[in-house]
């Protein structure tokens, strides 16, 4: 199957992954003629079919899966605010954001103990529709809420014992505290009032939508938008068609640098981030991103000061980060229980799960101090060992 976004007549280059740097000298004619953000729209297209998603989703892979397809949407579409430029400049490619949250399989973690009990399914086929409809459209469409809201399913019918909101059909555990509870009738059914479309659960397999007369109905919007909204539009929750961002509830296209743009939006193209010039200051304009590679050197952080002439970001390909303005390597010595961001922050042979240093799944009964430790998910707060998750048959 064709990967969207790509033009299937001319097989993308998955060797060679964009990065973020300024195009070279004969890029430049071309640059003037199309347009800088029509060009990196095009390298990205590219790039959306690169990533090896073949085989088969797993519970294991779902989380890398699922990480790699927004990884490939941050660098292809706009996001909702500054925060995601931030997050574009910092990991420079998408290959670079999917590895570095690569390992992280908190989902597995979480949920595995609750499968192997029966009481939570996992469905492949619609971790595949989540996965293909995350890539397909940068807003978050109905058929993609409806897939990925039919990853994981309870299987305890009202009435039934749970210990947990998610082993129940209804996705509703009256527990209180950690004790047991029980499966509470589901809400939002068809025939009940609302005011939106979340207002009603849908899923694959009981698809639903708040109407006109503010009731839930079953089925799917007749009208109902699969496709992103073009500039000029109005935008689908904060966002747009790849190369545009969301201003005023419209979309339009992304700046290209040394044109205005709107500081608090992600609203220059990649390579380019909204800041000010030093000739003109007061001026929002797109300007643009220098990759540093050498540990020692000066770096920008955009969030203590205000973008002036570019944004100086350390490679984090190299292993590089920005620490208080001087790019330095990563620690890579974080113990088990600290915090991280990226793998490369923890010592090694531990992964970076949940935003904590870990290492293999601990069994019950071995010593632990978080949740995230355990291959139960579990860690007793009073003996803090790891313990089997709750059972309420």
């Amino acid at each position: 199957m064709t990967p969207p976004f790509v033009d299937d007549r001319v097989a993308p280059n998955c060797d060679e992954e964009p990065v973020l740097e300024p195009a070279g000298p004969e890029m430049e004619e071309e640059m003037s003629r199309q347009g800088l953000a029509t060009l990196w729209i095009v390298a990205l297209m590219g790039f959306a079919g690169c990533g090896g998603d073949e085989g088969s989703v797993t519970l294991e892979n779902f989380d890398e899966r699922l990480t790699r397809a927004e990884c490939d949407a941050l660098f292809r579409c706009g996001g909702t605010d500054e925060y995601d430029a931030y997050d574009r400049a910092a990991y420079r490619s998408a290959a670079v954001c999917a590895g570095a949250d690569s390992g992280d399989d908190i989902t597995a973690r979480v949920m595995r103990p609750y499968i192997d009990a029966g009481t939570v399914v996992f469905d492949a086929a619609a971790a595949e529709a989540c996965i293909a409809a995350t890539r397909r459209t940068c807003a978050t469409t109905p058929a993609a809420q409806r897939a990925c809201a039919s990853v994981l399913r309870g299987t305890v019918p009202t009435g039934g014992g749970c210990a947990a909101h998610r082993e129940c059909e209804s996705n509703r555990c009256s527990m209180v505290g950690f004790g047991c509870g029980t499966c509470q009738e589901a809400r939002g059914l068809p025939g009940s009032f609302c005011f939106f479309d979340f207002d009603c659960p849908s899923t694959l397999q009981a698809p639903q939508y708040c109407d006109d007369e503010n009731t839930c109905v079953a089925g799917i919007r007749p009208d109902e938008r699969t496709t992103d909204p073009l500039a000029g539009e109005e935008c689908v929750g904060g966002r747009c068609a790849p190369g545009h961002y969301c201003i005023a509830s419209i979309c339009s296209p992304w700046r290209e640098r040394g044109e205005a743009c709107d500081v608090d939006e992600d609203s220059c193209a990649p390579g380019t981030i909204c800041g000010e010039l030093s000739t003109d200051p007061g001026n929002n304009v797109c300007v643009p991103i220098v990759f540093e590679t050498r540990p020692g050197e000066l770096c920008d952080d955009p969030w203590d000061s205000d973008v002036v002439d570019q944004l100086v970001v350390c490679d984090l390909n190299a292993n590089l980060t920005c620490r208080s303005g001087v790019c330095a390597r990563l620690g890579g010595d974080g113990n088990a229980g600290t915090y991280c961001e990226v793998a490369a922050e923890c010592a090694d042979g531990l992964s970076c799960v949940g935003s904590t240093c870990v290492g293999d799944p601990l069994p019950d009964g071995a010593a632990c101090m978080y949740d995230v430790e355990c291959a139960s998910y579990v860690c007793d707060r009073l003996s803090q060992v790891c313990v089997a998750p709750l059972s309420c048959e």
